[in-house]
């Protein structure tokens, strides 16, 4: 049905009622909110900032208020998505 698997989702990009999926091959908008895509999502994906959330694989390093993903992408995070980010890396650990 659609052009993308679950472990081909890096990032969801939500803006207003429509998301961006963004998988390693292309970019797919949706008409649904970020938070309706996450509900129909398997629990790999971590909710960085109201506008975004990345799969968990794709988690590299947290600088200040900047993620980086394992592609080079940066995705801004809020102060609880750093929380959960922190805790995310120290469960890893």
């Amino acid at each position: 049905m659609f052009g993308w698997t679950t472990r081909s989702i890096k990032l969801l990009e939500g803006f207003g009622s429509y998301t961006r999926i963004h998988t390693a091959d292309k970019i797919y908008i949706v008409s649904k909110t970020i938070k309706k895509i996450l509900e129909l999502l398997p629990n790999q994906f971590i909710r960085t900032h109201r506008s975004f959330a990345v799969h968990q694989k794709q988690l590299r390093s947290l600088m200040g208020n900047t993620l980086l993903l394992h592609n080079g992408e940066q995705v801004k995070v809020s102060k609880s998505g750093r929380q959960v980010i922190l805790d995310h890396f120290n469960k890893a650990s």
